[in-house]
């Protein structure tokens, strides 16, 4: 890869994830799940690719297993014939032989095929984990924003509380004063009105001593009203 090919395809990768990182400020929710399915989907190819390169691996070593037995075999029968037919144990040596021959590229291709289906497994086996564990997550993260919305929710409801709390509270304060004074009016006018009974009844009360000294006062000024019929009838002649 030349160095303009591997830029372009480098800038090209830092842009797609930098329009990725700008989608998901504007809707997380749906660019997780989009990544998700997009992981999933890979997996499933990986998954496919492990199964076809297990596939292939077994049919490697089940050759090699062929070969193998035919060269037992083949090694069989011409040790069987060396003694009776020489020719046969011949042709029967040179075919194990011929088999000998094909079985190192047959293991060598069978260890590759082993080794390409050992790898795509535990990249499918990884990739399978790797999308659970991002669903895991998406999943944790949304009920983490859930639960951050209800706290928030919950809070602000706590806050106008607070302040129809503190309103009703304040509102309450000033009622206080309010109460106070029209208690003060009140007393004020309960005392008022008990020192006016009190002087009516400092008036309204003549004991014996004060009607003797207003009697005795009348005389002196020569103001006191007749009592007796006798004293009336003086009184006219005067």
């Amino acid at each position: 890869m030349s160095f303009l090919t591997s830029f372009v395809s480098t800038k090209a990768r830092d842009a797609h994830d930098g329009a990725i990182k700008l989608m998901a400020r504007w809707d997380p929710e749906t660019v997780a799940e989009t990544q998700i399915a997009e992981w999933d989907s890979q997996a499933r190819e990986m998954a496919a690719t492990a199964a076809h390169a297990a596939t292939e691996a077994k049919t490697a070593t089940d050759a090699v297993a062929k070969i193998r037995s035919e060269i037992a075999r083949y090694t069989a029968a011409a040790e069987k014939l060396a003694a009776t037919n020489e020719d046969a144990a011949n042709k029967a040596a040179d075919a194990a032989l011929e088999w000998q021959g094909k079985l190192e590229s047959a293991e060598a291709e069978a260890a590759d095929a082993v080794a390409w289906a050992n790898e795509t497994r535990t990249a499918a086996e990884n990739a399978e984990k790797l999308v659970l564990e991002g669903r895991n997550k998406v999943e944790q993260a949304k009920r983490d924003q859930a639960r951050a919305m209800q706290e928030a929710k919950v809070a602000e409801q706590r806050r106008a509380d607070r302040e129809r709390m503190a309103g009703i509270t304040k509102g309450l304060s000033g009622a206080d004063a309010a109460i106070d004074a029209l208690s003060a009016n009140a007393r004020a006018a309960r005392e008022h009105a008990a020192a006016d009974r009190m002087r009516a009844d400092v008036l309204g009360k003549t004991t014996d001593a004060d009607a003797a000294i207003a009697a005795a006062l009348a005389e002196v000024d020569g103001t006191a009203k007749p009592q007796s019929l006798a004293d009336k009838l003086a009184a006219l002649k005067h």
